[in-house]
């Protein structure tokens, strides 16, 4: 994440790691849907926050976040 930061461009790796975790959030969030008994997630959210570290601004760790709003088909 660092060397992104200061050259631009994409690294591989690392955009595969992001969309591997953007999918395991989603499929967590569809998971925890059904369990809770609803069918679908409609008006669905992502936030994204990179975490830094204090000394040196480097990069510790990246949350993503998806909400929405659960639904039932009756």
């Amino acid at each position: 994440g660092m060397i992104h930061m200061l050259f631009g461009g994409n690294i591989k790796v690392w955009d595969k790691t992001l969309a591997w975790a953007r999918q395991e959030a989603m499929q967590r969030l569809r998971e925890t849907v059904r369990e809770q008994g609803f069918d679908d997630v409609i008006n669905l959210r992502m936030e994204t926050t990179v975490i830094n570290k204090s000394k040196g601004n480097k990069c510790a760790g990246v949350e993503i976040l998806y909400y929405g709003t659960a639904v039932r088909y009756q």
